[in-house]
């Protein structure tokens, strides 16, 4: 599966699970909170306004957009690691921006072959360098020509990671999946708000 099909395949599930939330929270919100013990709580939901509410749910798709991206890139570079020979075409240093100094990152130009098939393109080396003389050395040790691991990702061998597969996918995965869920849970609100 492509990363724009995977993609394409979450919005696709998201949109309707975000309109049920709502549509949930407008129909029965306050008795399914009165059910499962949290009366209290569906009692201050009762006291806020509606407008409010109408404020809430115009976040929510910001709150979609972010946690459905950050899970897009968790799951697709977590698929990154099939791996192949790949030659050296050329590098390049680029900045990083970072609290509180800037990063450095190389990436370079690689030519591989998967299944057959040749691709050329660039792609990131694994470590983010703190300095840029240590990216300038690092840069000194990559020789057009080299031979050089590429990482790619099935269905998508054009996008490349070089040296390593990505790391902290996994988190990158839940803290995108914890933001979608709230997101589901701020249009459940959201809807209960504007039902009372």
């Amino acid at each position: 599966m492509t990363n724009r099909r995977m993609l394409m395949l979450m919005v696709g599930a998201t949109v309707p699970l975000a309109a049920a939330s709502l549509i949930l929270g407008l129909a029965a919100g306050h008795r399914i909170l009165v059910s499962t013990g949290f009366a209290g709580f569906a009692s201050e939901l009762d006291s806020i306004p509606g407008s409010s509410g109408i404020v809430g749910l115009a976040l929510t798709p910001l709150m979609f957009a972010i946690g459905v991206g950050l899970t897009w890139k968790g799951a697709s570079e977590s698929r990154m690691r099939s791996v192949t020979r790949g030659t050296l075409e050329g590098s390049t240093i680029r900045v990083v921006p970072r609290d509180p100094e800037d990063g450095y990152r190389i990436y370079s130009r690689v030519s591989y072959y998967v299944d057959g098939v040749r691709y050329e393109t660039e792609g990131p080396h694994e470590d983010i360098l703190s300095s840029g003389a240590e990216a300038r050395r690092r840069l000194g040790d990559l020789h057009p020509g080299g031979s050089i691991q590429v990482f790619y990702k099935p269905g998508d061998p054009g996008t490349v990671n070089l040296d390593a597969p990505p790391g902290r996918t996994a988190l990158v995965w839940l803290l995108g999946l914890v933001i979608t869920m709230g997101g589901l849970w701020a249009a459940f609100i959201g809807g209960v708000v504007l039902s009372g």
